[in-house]
C-alpha cells in the first residue's frame, strides 16, 4: 500500500506491522495504534505485537482488535544469559528484532516501529515501505542540523584519552577494542522504526551478529549496535552486501532532540526552518512522560514564543 494524504493504494504486497510492549508501554502501545488508526493506514497491514510483559487482560483487549500477539521465547543465543532476564521480558522487543521474519513468517514486508513511537503524518511509514521494496533496509540515522554532537572525549591536556559515544562503549564490551575503533565516528542508525523485504539478506547477518554480541554485551542495547556493525563495518564502498535506505530525520524523530509546534497547522516540525513536520515521533529521552501522559515539557513554537506541552499522543490542547 502507498497512502498520500489518507489515501491508500492497494497494491500486492503482504505487510506485518510489528511492534512489543510489557504492562508499562501498553498505553504507548495503544496511543501508536491509534495514531496509525487515525491516519487511515492501518487497515494495510496485519498488525502483531510480541508480548513483552502484557498482562492478560492487555492481551484479550488486543486480541479483540484482530491483532495477534505472539509469546516468543529468548533466542537460543541467549540460553547462557537467562538469570540475567529474569522478569525482564520486555526485553524481548530488543533481543527478538531481528527475528521478526521468523516470529511472524510469510510476509513481503515488515514494519517495526517502537512502542513508544507514534505516527502524526503518514509519509514516514510510507517512505520506510518505499526504501524497503528497493531491496533496502529502510531506517533513519541520528544526525541532523538538530541534533547535538554523538560522540565526547575526554582530555588530558591537549590529548584526547577517554573517548565516548553508543558504539565505541557498547561495542567494546561485546566484539573488543578494534571494532568500537571502527566504529566511534559512525553516527547511530537506529532500529526504533525500520522497514525491510521479507526476503533481505540483512535479516540472517543481523541475527548472526546479534548471537555474537550477547555472548559478553548489552543485552539491551545489542540490536541498535549489530545494526550499525552491519551498515557502516559490512558495506565497503566496493562492496555492499546489505544495502541500506537512510531517511531524513523528520521522519524518525527521537524526542531527546528540540522540536518546534507550528500553531497553525498544530503539528509538530523541525525547529529549523522550512518546519518540514515530524512523520513519527519517537518518545525517547522522556522517561516521566512515557509514564504519565499529564507531564509537559517546554516546546519553542515556530512564531516564537514557547507553550508547556504533553507530546504524548492526542494531549495537545
Amino acid at each position: 500500500y502507498i497512502c498520500k494524504e489518507g489515501k491508500a493504494t492497494q497494491m500486492s504486497e503482504k505487510t506485518a506491522f510489528v511492534s512489543s510492549a510489557d504492562r508499562n508501554y501498553y498505553p504507548l502501545l495503544k496511543e501508536l495504534l491509534a495514531s496509525v488508526n487515525a491516519l487511515n493506514i492501518a487497515q494495510n497491514f496485519d498488525i502483531h505485537v510480541l508480548d513483552g510483559g502484557l498482562d492478560p487482560a492487555q492481551i484479550v483487549e488486543l486480541e479483540t482488535q484482530h491483532i495477534t500477539i505472539h509469546d516468543a521465547d529468548w533466542p537460543e543465543v541467549m540460553r547462557h544469559r537467562l538469570g540475567e532476564v529474569k522478569d525482564k521480558a520486555y526485553l524481548k522487543g530488543c533481543v527478538l528484532r531481528p527475528f521478526i521474519n521468523k516470529i511472524v513468517p510469510g510476509y513481503d514486508m515488515y514494519l517495526w516501529l517502537d512502542s513508544d513511537t507514534w505516527a502524526q503524518t503518514p509519509d514516514g511509514i510510507n517512505l520506510l515501505l518505499q526504501g524497503a521494496r528497493k531491496g533496502r533496509m529502510c531506517c533513519s540515522i541520528l544526525v541532523d542540523r538538530a541534533f547535538p554532537k554523538a560522540a565526547r572525549v575526554k582530555w588530558l591536556g591537549p590529548l584526547p584519552f577517554k573517548p565516548r559515544s553508543f558504539y565505541y562503549t557498547n561495542a567494546r564490551k561485546a566484539f573488543g577494542i578494534d571494532t568500537a575503533q571502527k566504529l566511534f565516528a559512525y553516527n547511530v542508525v537506529s532500529a526504533g522504526a525500520f522497514a525491510m523485504a521479507g526476503d533481505a539478506p540483512h535479516w540472517e547477518r543481523w541475527q548472526d551478529l546479534i548471537g555474537q554480541a550477547l555472548q559478553k554485551g548489552n543485552i539491551f542495547t545489542a540490536e541498535q549496535l549489530t545494526l550499525g556493525i552491519m551498515a557502516h563495518l559490512d558495506n565497503a564502498k566496493d562492496n555492499v552486501k546489505y544495502p541500506m535506505e537512510y531517511l531524513p530525520s523528520w521522519c524518525h524523530w527521537p524526542l531527546n532532540y528540540d522540536l518546534a509546534w507550528d500553531e497553525a497547522s498544530r503539528l509538530f516540525v523541525e525547529p529549523y526552518l522550512p518546519h518540514q513536520p515530524i512523520s513519527i515521533l519517537h518518545l525517547s529521552g522522556l522517561d516521566k512522560m512515557r509514564l504519565d501522559p499529564s507531564v509537559t515539557t517546554p516546546v519553542k513554537t515556530i512564531s516564537g514564543g514557547e507553550q508547556q506541552m504533553s507530546i504524548r499522543y492526542g494531549m495537545q490542547k
